[in-house]
This record gives C-alpha cells, sequence and structure tokens, in this order.
C-alpha cells in the first residue's frame, strides 16, 4: 500500500497533535497539585496512580478533569515535613464518623465495619503546608482500639501513617489520603526517662498505641516531670505512664526488670508476654531453678504486682544481677501469703505449708521509688489459664432495634450459641428475643465460653456456708443489678457446682477488670452495660478475707447484661 506525501502529512499531523495533548494534560496535571497550596515547604515529586484503567482515562476530555480523576483514585498525600501542633487533647470534642464525614456514604462503601468509631479533636496545625487545620483522632473501637490521627482540610482527610493503623485494615483505604512521610515534632515521649536520685531508667515499652485505651485521670498518681513529659503511676495496673501529645498512654518499665527478665513468648514485649525472672541467688548459696512472675495478673493491662508492705516486715532473702530481693519476717501473719497457699491445687495436690514457705514462693523487689513489687513464684502462682463458664448476654433495647455484638475473650472460644462469626448480629426486642440472622433462629440469649490468659482472683470478697450459697446469691446478684430472671438462671447453672465444700470464697471480678479479659463491643452503644463474672473456691474451713464492696448500677435506656464465672484449669 503507498502512501503520498499528503497522506504522511495528515498522520504526522495527528501524531504531532496527539503528543501535544498529552503533554498539555501532563502539565495541567503537575501545575494542579503544586497550585493547590501556594505555601507548601516541600512537595516532593512521586509516581502517582492516574486511573485504575487506560478507558477511565481516555473518558477524561480536559485537564480538570484528568486532575480531578487522579485525586479520586490516587488518594496519596506526598507532603513531607515536622510540623508542631497546638494541642487541646483537654477539649475531648467528640463526633462519629458520620458526622466527621459527611459527603461519604459509608452504606455504600461495601468494606469495613465504620460502626464504633469516635472522632476526637485534639489540637491545630501551627506551620507548614497544613497550617491552621485540625487534627483529630479516629478511634476504631473493634475488640480493642486502634487509633488514625488525621488532619482534616475541607473535605480532604490526610491519615498520617506514621501515627496510624492501616487504613486498609478498615475499609478507609477509598476515603482517606494517605501521608507517609509527614512527621509530628515531639509528639512520642522518650524511650528513656532517668529516675531522679538513681541510677535506674524506665523503658518504653514497644508497643505505640499501649495500652489499647486511655487510663482514667483518677487512677494516675503524679510521680516526676522528666523534661517537660509528666511521668504516672497507674494504680490499678502497676503501670508507669506517660502521655503522648494526643492524650493517648505509654507504658514504661524498670530498666533492671527489663534486663534481667525472660519472656514465655512474643519476642520480650511485657504487653504481650509473661515475663518470669531466673537465676536468684539465696542467702545460703543455692541458685534458685524455678521461675518468679513479675508481672500483675490480669490481662491486656497490668504491669508490676505492687504489694502494700514495709520494709520493716522483710528480711533479706538474696540477690539477682546485683539486686537485693526480699522475703516476709513472719510470712504466717500475712494475709496475702495465706490466701496466695490457700489456692494452691494445681495437679490435684497439695504440699504443708512449712514445705511451702521453703520453697520461697513470694519474694519483693524493691523499686527505685521505695515501693515493693511482689514476684510471685510460679510452681505455685501461675499465669494461669481460667476458663469462663457460660457467659450469656441479654439485649434490652428500648425497643426492636437490630444489634451487633463482639466479645473477645483472649484464650479464644471454646463455644458459642449462635455460631460467632466475627460477631453475632440480631434483631433484639425489649425482652431481650433475639432473632440471629445468620440462622434465622430466636434466641433468649447469646451465649459463649472461652478461655482468659492471665487472670487474677480478686482478693476481697465473702465466705459462705455451703447451705446459704443459694440466698447469698440472690442478695448479691440483685445488688450488681441483676433482675429475677437473670440471677435465677445464673442461680440454676452456678448452685450445682457449689455444694462440693462445706464452705465457699465467692467474688466478683469488677467490671473493667472482666472489659480487660473479654472486651465487648456493641452497636448501637448500649446506654447500661452490666456485666457480672464470679469467682469462687471451695474451703474446708472458714477463712478470713477481705470483704468486697458492692456498687448496684442503675438500668437506663438500652440495657446490656452479661454473666458469667470462672472455672479454674
Amino acid at each position: 500500500m503507498k502512501i503520498n506525501e499528503k497522506g504522511i502529512s495528515k498522520i504526522t499531523g495527528i501524531l504531532i497533535a496527539v503528543v501535544a495533548l498529552l503533554v498539555i494534560a501532563n502539565v495541567a496535571t503537575v501545575a494542579y497539585f503544586y497550585a493547590k497550596k501556594e505555601n507548601a515547604k516541600k512537595i516532593v515529586a512521586a509516581p502517582i496512580i492516574i486511573a485504575s484503567s487506560s478507558q477511565e482515562f481516555t473518558q477524561a476530555t480536559s485537564s480538570d478533569e484528568i486532575a480531578t480523576s487522579i485525586e479520586k483514585t490516587a488518594l496519596i498525600d506526598n507532603i513531607d515535613e515536622e510540623i508542631e501542633v497546638d494541642w487541646q487533647v483537654n477539649s475531648q470534642a467528640t463526633t462519629t464518623l458520620e458526622k466527621f464525614l459527611p459527603q461519604v456514604d459509608f452504606k455504600k462503601l461495601g468494606e469495613g465495619n465504620f460502626e464504633n468509631i469516635a472522632v476526637v479533636y485534639i489540637g491545630r496545625v501551627k506551620d507548614g503546608f497544613y497550617k491552621d487545620k485540625d487534627l483529630y483522632r479516629i478511634e476504631v473501637a473493634e475488640l480493642g482500639t486502634t487509633y488514625f490521627r488525621v488532619i482534616k482540610d475541607g473535605d480532604k482527610i490526610v491519615v498520617l501513617n506514621n501515627y496510624s493503623g492501616s487504613v486498609r485494615g478498615y475499609g478507609f483505604s477509598g476515603v482517606f489520603y494517605e501521608n507517609s512521610k509527614l512527621t509530628i515534632k515531639d509528639f512520642e515521649p522518650p524511650m528513656e526517662i532517668s529516675i531522679p536520685n538513681s541510677d535506674s531508667k524506665l523503658i518504653k515499652s514497644s508497643n505505640k498505641n499501649e495500652p489499647m485505651f486511655t487510663a482514667d485521670l483518677s487512677d494516675l498518681k503524679t510521680f516526676f516531670k522528666y523534661n517537660n513529659w509528666q511521668v504516672y503511676k497507674n494504680t490499678p495496673s502497676g503501670c508507669f505512664v506517660v502521655k503522648a501529645k494526643d492524650g493517648t498512654d505509654r507504658n514504661y518499665y524498670f530498666n533492671f526488670l527489663q534486663q534481667s527478665l525472660n519472656y514465655s513468648e512474643n519476642d520480650g514485649d511485657p504487653y504481650y508476654s509473661f515475663p518470669l525472672l531466673k537465676g536468684i541467688k539465696w542467702n545460703n548459696g543455692s541458685v534458685s531453678k524455678d521461675d518468679y512472675s513479675v508481672a500483675r495478673r490480669s490481662c491486656f493491662y497490668g504491669c508490676y504486682n505492687y504489694a502494700d508492705i514495709k520494709q520493716n516486715e522483710l528480711i533479706l532473702a538474696g540477690t539477682v544481677n546485683n539486686q537485693l530481693v526480699y522475703e516476709l519476717k513472719n510470712p504466717k501473719n500475712n494475709e496475702e501469703n495465706s490466701e496466695q497457699f490457700f489456692y494452691l491445687e494445681f495437679d490435684k495436690t497439695r504440699i504443708t505449708y512449712a514445705d511451702y514457705l521453703k520453697s520461697h514462693p513470694v519474694i519483693y523487689w524493691r523499686d527505685p521509688f521505695g515501693d515493693y513489687i511482689a514476684l510471685r513464684n510460679t510452681k505455685f502462682d501461675q499465669f494461669s489459664m481460667v476458663e469462663c463458664g457460660k457467659p450469656v448476654i441479654y439485649l434490652y433495647p428500648q425497643k426492636t432495634t437490630d444489634v451487633s455484638v463482639q466479645v473477645a475473650p483472649t484464650g479464644g472460644f471454646t463455644i458459642t450459641e449462635p455460631a460467632y462469626n466475627n460477631g453475632w448480629k440480631v434483631k433484639a426486642t425489649p425482652d431481650s428475643e433475639l432473632y440471629n440472622y445468620a440462622d434465622k433462629q430466636t434466641y433468649p440469649y447469646l451465649f459463649w465460653e472461652g478461655k482468659a490468659y492471665n487472670y487474677q482472683i480478686p482478693n476481697a470478697g465473702f465466705v459462705v456456708k455451703k447451705e446459704e450459697v443459694e440466698k447469698f446469691l440472690i442478695e448479691k446478684l440483685a445488688k450488681l443489678g441483676l433482675i429475677q430472671k437473670e440471677y435465677d438462671e445464673f442461680i440454676e447453672f452456678w448452685l450445682p457446682k457449689m455444694q462440693a465444700k462445706p464452705y465457699y470464697f465467692v467474688t466478683f471480678v469488677p467490671q473493667s477488670d472482666f472489659d480487660k479479659i473479654a472486651p465487648l463491643s456493641v452497636n448501637p452503644k448500649p446506654d447500661t452495660i452490666i456485666r457480672v463474672f464470679m469467682d469462687f473456691q471451695g474451703l474446708d474451713n472458714v477463712v478470713r478475707v477481705p470483704e468486697q464492696k458492692i456498687v448496684t448500677p442503675i438500668r437506663k435506656g438500652f440495657t446490656v447484661v452479661e454473666w458469667g464465672g470462672a472455672l479454674h484449669n
């Protein structure tokens, strides 16, 4: 086929026009991004995904349409700078994700769970590309909390990946821009903190967002300041806490214990593993082969097991890594030690109290602040696994409502009814008649059994005669907020298990502690949540225990009630 000069000229002209169009489009696109913020300190040119397909690109007929297509599909923010923030975390202005992003139809996304999400205002950017823009913390409460720190620039939400969870894991990949370069000045407290008047230091946990929730300020005791960072002690957990600039907590550990401890699992992060002290050299020259646990025995939220004890009650027991450890002078007179022995019945065996004491069951290390941490011999006082016996969940909305429920026992489930399937989705009536969408069956409550690691039995409680257990349970369960239908079913399940011994020690795990052992998430959010979890131990004789205080909750609005108990392995 021959092509004449006129034809060649025509083809050449078309090619030139196409190239020119592409150049114009490319220049317009670059100009769009560079002109959008004239006061940008530094914008790094980087590859950008222009469109998901060539067809989508060719449908854009103008530079504005091309730029819009790029912005919608790329969802990448390339600002590379360090910013300062005017922190306003005390405002705690909170809203929902739907109100925060009214322009987004989350129901159409079809990805992720956008329920149980709070948006908290934490400050304003003071300088740079996003000067005067607001900074927020998005909290996804889904069996623990994942945080996202985001900047809101009009309708554009920029997730700061250096301070956030994965947007893809929560369905935000098509909603938020991602920035993996921008940093916040002095956001994180230091890795090490020197303790005043001591050679010791506090070392920050490797888990950035530990714990998964912020501590109640009423639980925090002010200890000292280090370079403008306030150090607290969380009394319930025994943790030392420093708050990041957005108000979330960071746990700290003593460097001596960090360097001396071995860990049962998870590469030595004490937040997720069981820290064990080994190699204690006793006064008689022998070296212990036993392991000693130093952590407070609770799940998710515990550091050190502090003891209310004084120096004059102790004698020197030995050393470990040049540190002194102590024992009680008169352990028989110590209520805590007596109870520790009383609960020991592992492997269906029991040793004499004298042999128990010879095994150094509890020793103490004095921290740099003069307080004593109890280290427990795991041969007796193990990080035991407790099985949660028949927890059941009632849902009482004020009108028939679709409800989603998630619970996460730390040792996993052994059985659920109906099938769990990453959560239950039911239609609940005000009488807790629950229609389960998955199997199209109706249930009076949601049932689960599971296991929890690193569980601690409360010391306070009640000692009850076997013959009086039923009367006792009726009285105490009512005070704990259960109505007759609920405590009747509770007693029907548990009373037969409390008839083998003449006496029973009975205690109820504080709801805040049970929330850590088996976090519960309900949507829509209830007005009242009552979780009753009982533990008990059969006794041959009466023993004296501190009486547990019970506060009666007020049932109002949408109420969720759960009861269960511990079955020890």
